[in-house]
């Protein structure tokens, strides 16, 4: 809590910031970045948001999008705000802390973070790093409008589910119940994100689907997403996060997996389970997240890194 108050203090007295997400940016990620933005500038704060990746469709609609950079900034801040990179190898290429800061302000809600920064506020009990945004803007008397509540309610709603994963908190209904206060359009922002799909991607789920394998009677189940894959359906890897959320409906499936063979001839791999801590599994191949939703990179060709990752599975959780 004290390096908490610090962070506010930092806050209040900087003047210039960067915001920086995690590799692969998400709907939590993306909600606090804006939220931050849109708060920071009602005190007269300049707050520099910044993610290479392509920014998945479903997010167009959120406040303030158009304002992330792709182009890392060659100025200074008064502090760089790290959102949900648990180790500094999570963060974009090209960033680098020492020169953009003296200051670095880690921010995440995952267990497993390393605690780099000059001030580290670390809350593993919290749903969505949104919550924790929330709180910072609360303590910094920043008053909420109707942007920052879309912008927060868009990572919370993302990062818990839909409400539906376990992380889900009373102080998670709390909050969301504070943001609804302003005319945000809850079944609009559920259908955007959770329900309407791409033609293309749509084609693209049904290939990836048609993939899929088992072992251990049906326990573990997964399936593979290939480069060829994504040119035929002329769409991106960026659009397809939900993907894994589909094969972690399979009945009886104890962890599902979706393998994504990436531009560079890696692997990239998303982990569910509702029984085991595959953040543990996502930690030895340098990954990290959730204990129920993880992932990470297999500096190895598809076939190869579905082997390893199956491997260590069974030799984790089914010995």
């Amino acid at each position: 809590m004290s390096d908490f108050l610090s962070i506010v203090e930092a806050c209040q007295l900087g003047k210039n910031f960067l915001a920086v997400p995690h590799i692969n940016v998400d709907g939590d990620d993306l909600g606090s970045m804006l939220a931050l933005y849109w708060g920071m500038k009602k005190i007269n704060k300049n707050v520099t948001l910044f993610s290479p990746d392509q920014i998945p469709f479903m997010y167009n609609f959120m406040p303030g999008i158009e304002k992330i950079q792709k182009t890392v900034p060659n100025n200074t801040f008064d502090a760089v705000l790290t959102l949900e990179c648990s180790v500094p190898s999570r963060m974009p290429a090209g960033i680098n802390l020492k020169q953009l800061t003296n200051n670095v302000i880690n921010l995440d809600h995952h267990p497993d973070n390393s605690m780099y920064g000059n001030l580290n506020y670390i809350n593993f009990k919290a749903a969505a790093l949104g919550e924790i945004v929330f709180k910072l803007l609360k303590h910094m008397d920043i008053e909420l409008d109707y942007n920052i509540a879309v912008c927060l309610y868009v990572s919370i709603l993302t990062d818990c589910g839909a409400f539906q994963y376990s992380n889900t908190t009373s102080e998670t209904h709390k909050i969301v119940s504070e943001l609804l206060k302003f005319p945000i359009d809850v079944a609009q922002i559920s259908r955007v994100i959770y329900k309407e799909i791409d033609f293309n991607n749509l084609k693209l789920m049904g290939i990836v689907l048609s993939t899929l394998k088992s072992r251990q009677n049906g326990k573990i189940v997964w399936g593979t997403l290939t480069q060829k894959m994504l040119k035929d359906c002329l769409t991106f890897e960026e659009n397809t996060q939900y993907f894994i959320d589909e094969i972690n409906n399979v009945r009886n499936a104890e962890i599902a997996m979706l393998f994504k063979e990436t531009s560079d001839g890696f692997t990239k791999v998303s982990l569910r389970s509702n029984k085991f801590p595959v953040n543990e599994l996502a930690a030895a191949f340098d990954g990290g997240g959730h204990k129920q939703a993880s992932g990470c990179t297999i500096k190895e060709p598809l076939e190869r890194a579905e082997e390893i990752l199956l491997n260590k599975t069974e030799e984790m959780f089914y010995k």
